[in-house]
């Protein structure tokens, strides 16, 4: 559902995060956040904060992610090497706990990182990777489109963006 409310919203106006350097990654997607949450939501109005950390806040997740699937796969893998894949999961089931971080990050959420997770909980963490693993899958193999390396990630992240406010007005 929101997969494919976002590849229609995408391809009627398909605007890319600015490319710059590695370091300004997480700020650059958080800006481009704003310009398609304000772009979808009739709601609010949203303005890019510059005090944020965002750098610090996407590195912090991921590594967070990264060192859970590091030590799933080393656990795994004494137990017996075919359930090493199931390190994804685990990697995937941290990501969704702070899925909606960036988003609660641009609406100025006091406790962004309890927030998320709290959000998580009530959608239903199982739902939650449920939904999250398609999106996850369709982001992972428009990387091996070189022409178009960066696009289906961009619709994934627009993916996100429409369940945030979706689960926003559920509040």
């Amino acid at each position: 559902m929101y997969l494919s409310k976002a590849k229609i919203h995408f391809n009627q106006r398909p605007v890319y995060v600015e490319q710059g350097s590695w370091i300004n990654l997480f700020s650059s997607g958080a800006e481009w956040m704003v310009e398609r949450l304000n772009e979808i939501s009739s709601e609010n109005q949203y303005i890019f904060n510059r005090d944020v950390h965002f750098t610090t806040y996407g590195l912090g997740k991921y590594l967070l992610c990264l060192l859970a699937f590091f030590i799933s796969f080393l656990l795994f893998s004494k137990t017996h090497i075919a359930l090493t894949p199931l390190s994804i999961l685990v990697f995937y089931v941290f990501e969704v706990a702070l899925l909606f971080l960036f988003p609660l990050l641009i609406d100025g959420v006091k406790h962004p990182i309890i927030t998320s997770i709290k959000m998580t909980w009530e959608i239903g963490f199982f739902k939650a990777v449920l939904i999250v693993i398609p999106i996850a899958i369709f982001m992972l193999i428009g990387l091996f489109d070189i022409k178009k390396r960066y696009h289906n990630w961009h619709i994934g992240c627009l993916a996100i963006l429409f369940w945030y406010l979706d689960e926003r007005k559920n509040d």
